[in-house]
């Protein structure tokens, strides 16, 4: 076999790997178009339809492909992927979330899938809740001081992982 078979092979090998991690994220067409249009920049619902469908707001289809730009985009929202960028004003233009760039970037043959909470996360929770029933329990001053760093440092974490989705 030759050279140029081998870096077919691995190609092959490669698309497969990415299309592998494409379908774990279980993105449906219109989802892909969505974060596919978030990755430009920021858009406002109005200007996704548009871009995704064509469709104006005086067009007669206009609504149909409205409501499934918006249900993609709460789905992508509910699973950390997208936010809403400004809170008032009558256009909220939405954008890509840190967790949502890193999932896409996940894509890549090299990259892992990230979490949302790992194992340290759990395990700092889990202890600081363990930590905190041993102080409420003894009434011991030790205990009261461990919980309270513990609190202090469940509080960061909770902080950033909401950063990371918000």
């Amino acid at each position: 076999m030759n050279s140029e078979d081998d870096g077919d092979d691995d190609l092959l090998v490669e698309v497969s790997r990415t299309a592998r991690k494409l379908s774990h994220l279980k993105l449906n067409h219109v989802q892909v178009e969505v974060l596919r249009e978030l990755m430009n920049g920021l858009r406002t619902m109005s200007e996704l339809t548009f871009t995704i469908f064509h469709s104006r707001y005086t067009d007669d289809g206009y609504e149909t492909h409205h409501s499934r730009v918006l249900r993609a985009v709460k789905s992508l929202e509910r699973r950390g992927f997208v936010s809403k960028k400004k809170i008032f004003g009558r256009d909220k233009p939405y954008g890509l979330t840190p967790h949502g760039v890193a999932c896409i970037a996940s894509i890549a043959p090299q990259m892992q899938e990230p979490r949302v909470f790992t194992r340290s996360d759990s395990a700092l929770f889990f202890l600081t809740a363990l930590v905190g029933v041993v102080a409420w329990r003894t009434l011991h001053p030790l205990w009261a001081n461990a919980f309270t760093f513990l609190l202090g440092m469940t509080v960061l974490r909770t902080a950033i992982i909401t950063r990371r989705i918000a």
